[in-house]
């Protein structure tokens, strides 16, 4: 069986032949007529071919748009959600093909790192499901882990991936960090996630095809595609998958009975966006995900000015054809948008920056003076100015103090304009609730942070400020049943599956944790701190095959794209040595940031070391929530029960929160007037 079917006219064979080869040389096996024997039917080996291929790559032309052998096979690839098309020159596909993305390759000259080429391999790769361990041409060089929601700050980094996880992405409107499109070398193929099944009227929203000349438009595309979802969100009627999970199945010709069946819904919304100057045509279409059928479709043809406008006009569209109601406004002063349609535009860039997870410095320096031109073109762009707070405070943690100082002062500026702008939005109360946090009045900042998830559509974005609060001050249970219930609007999103693996942890049920952990597995995004987890889960075990801990240390070092983390290889060096683990620690403990071996300290069992790297981290009241989360993800030695332990509970404020609101959390226990246990 060939990876790659190409489908061609004969007036293009040397094209097709360049396509091949090249295809070739980036691993894949191909087909293409060339490959059919003397003696073999033709009709029958190119039927074979054809069925057994993984991805059907038709090359469109002006010649083989007109083709009935080339358009039939590209039926049969669309029907079976194999279709990868590329156009060789500009033509006019048929018009049943127009929802379908295609790569613009006009005048590819072979070149295996034109830009275009390595997004439509990539694209290839998610459809054939094929990975590549060794580095290809024109591959960017790692991207540096974010850190993550639980154990990690980007000043504390966790044991030994401290080194490399010193450097956290960029953080996007709630503070914490997302799951990136990034699929790590080492990500393997297990058992598949199990669907969620929602009641009720439910729809996912896949991203809109993005089918102008220009490939780096999907900017647009995707900002489309996120209004329309936001004005769906609002209805109460409407279970909506999250834009996480929805967005994941970009680029993947799947059967789209299978994409129901994976995000758990009963219709599905795709479309294309082609903008051409000041022209836009947008095509929709309603699906039945049980059958595939179609209950409704609709072009919209309108100038760019008219974006706002239309993109209300297809969200009521759709809540008519569900049956649903629906009282839309456009993206205005009210939801914290603009009606410039510059200002749009740059906004869109940043955002298709901050949901990327790169962490590339100088773009990251170009996408903030994006949202400083957003703001310049239309100073009431309230998304825009929170944003740029955003990028700005990301940016003076990776600068030189002085710069860094001027960098906090403009991110500071930004937000009081947000709260000039929108004093009633939750972008402000978000902030309000770290702010009251950061000045000691937690039960305050966590009924904020309620007040948030309880007044807004249930996503992520409205929700984790108050997780992040909870979790903090060791309400573990309650975190974990409301990531269950986002899981439900997020089934394929990694960081609400890494971070359940977290709160599974800490409350020591590791048996949930490592069902999590497979479960996260056929999920895209990066794999560092699952991998992290659940390394630690077996160090923490005496019984642990040396074999499957070195298996898992070699996942742990590849899901860091190659880079190397010196005291990873020096505790790989004696994995079949619990003694001289923990030696190495210690010597970790003399030389490495305050915090960084605690959870590992933990695993090997070593109580007094990990509570020694914890005491130098949290010697009294931190205005950082992160800080303490640190606290309930090392769980597995005695450390929770020594006195140094609950002499940090009372030095942090945490028992004095617990005893004024009596909510101790799922750690630590009254045993009368003036005292409590921890286990």
């Amino acid at each position: 069986m060939a990876d790659v079917f190409v489908s061609y006219t004969k007036d293009d064979r040397n094209i097709a032949r360049q396509f091949a080869t090249g295809l070739e040389r980036e691993g894949f096996s191909v087909w293409w007529d060339q490959a059919i024997h003397a003696g073999e039917a033709f009709d029958r080996t190119t039927e074979h071919a054809l069925a057994h291929a993984r991805a059907v790559v038709v090359l469109w032309s002006k010649r083989s748009v007109e083709s009935d052998w080339v358009r039939a096979e590209a039926t049969e690839a669309k029907a079976t959600r194999r279709l990868v098309p590329v156009m060789i020159e500009p033509c006019k596909r048929p018009v049943i093909f127009e929802l379908i993305h295609t790569a613009d390759l006009a005048g590819w000259s072979g070149d295996a790192t034109d830009t275009r080429w390595r997004i439509f391999i990539d694209g290839l790769r998610r459809t054939t499901g094929q990975t590549r361990d060794e580095p290809r041409p024109g591959q960017q060089g790692p991207v540096a882990a974010t850190a993550s929601r639980r154990g990690l700050s980007p000043s504390v980094a966790v044991g030994i991936a401290a080194g490399l996880l010193a450097v956290a992405g960029l953080v996007y409107w709630t503070q914490f960090p997302r799951s990136g499109n990034l699929t790590p070398a080492s990500a393997t193929a297990a058992t598949p996630a199990v669907p969620v099944i929602q009641t009720g009227v439910t729809l996912a929203v896949l991203p809109f095809a993005n089918l102008s000349a220009d490939p780096a438009q999907e900017y647009f595309s995707d900002g489309l595609t996120e209004e329309i979802l936001n004005q769906l969100a609002r209805i109460p009627a409407l279970r909506l998958t999250g834009r996480t999970s929805s967005f994941s199945f970009r680029g993947k010709n799947e059967d789209l009975r299978q994409i129901g069946a994976k995000l758990g819904v009963g219709h599905l919304l795709e479309g294309s966006v082609r903008k051409d100057g000041d022209l836009l045509r947008i095509t929709a279409q309603l699906v039945r995900a049980e059958d595939g059928t179609q209950q409704w479709s609709k072009t919209y043809d309108r100038s760019l000015s008219g974006v706002f406008a239309v993109q209300d006009e297809i969200a009521k569209d759709v809540a008519q054809a569900l049956s649903v109601t629906l009282d839309v406004g456009t993206l205005n002063r009210a939801q914290g948008g603009t009606t410039n349609v510059e200002a749009y535009d740059c906004y869109l860039q940043w955002r298709k920056f901050a949901l990327s997870e790169q962490s590339d410095l100088a773009v990251m320096r170009r996408m903030a003076q994006q949202l400083r031109e957003a703001v310049a073109l239309d100073p009431g762009f309230v998304l825009a100015w929170d944003g740029l707070a955003q990028s700005l405070t990301e940016l003076a943690r990776r600068a030189q103090p002085a710069e860094a100082a001027r960098l906090r002062a403009d991110a500071a500026e930004a937000r009081a304009r947000v709260a000039a702008l929108a004093p009633d939005s939750w972008i402000v109360q978000r902030e309000r609730a770290y702010a009251l946090f950061a000045a000691g009045k937690w039960a305050e900042a966590i009924a904020v942070a309620k007040a948030i998830m309880e007044s807004s559509p249930r996503s992520w974005e409205h929700t984790y400020p108050y997780i992040n609060l909870i979790f903090t001050v060791g309400r573990l249970e309650e975190t974990a049943r409301i990531v269950d219930e986002l899981k439900a609007i997020e089934p394929l999103a990694m960081f609400v599956s890494r971070d359940q693996q977290w709160n599974l942890t800490a409350l020591r049920r590791y048996d949930d944790a490592e069902a999590e952990y497979q479960r996260g597995r056929t999920l895209a995004g990066s794999r560092a701190m699952p991998e992290l987890i659940r390394f630690l889960r077996l160090l923490s075990r005496e019984d642990t095959d040396p074999q499957a801990l070195r298996d898992q240390q070699r996942r742990l070092q590849s899901s860091f794209e190659g880079n190397s983390v010196r005291p990873l290889q020096e505790l790989a060096s004696a994995l079949d040595d619990r003694p001289g683990m923990i030696e190495v620690l210690r010597k970790e403990f003399e030389t490495r940031p305050a915090g960084a071996i605690v959870e590992s300290a933990d695993a090997l069992g070593d109580a007094d070391l990990a509570l020694a790297d914890l005491r130098r981290m949290l010697s009294g009241r931190s205005q950082n929530y992160e800080d303490y989360w640190v606290l309930w993800t090392a769980p597995y030695s005695a450390m929770r029960t020594l006195p140094g332990y609950k002499a940090l509970m009372r030095e942090t404020g945490l028992a004095d929160y617990w005893r004024q609101t009596g909510d101790w959390g799922d750690v630590c226990r009254p045993t009368g007037e003036d005292d409590f246990e921890c286990s």
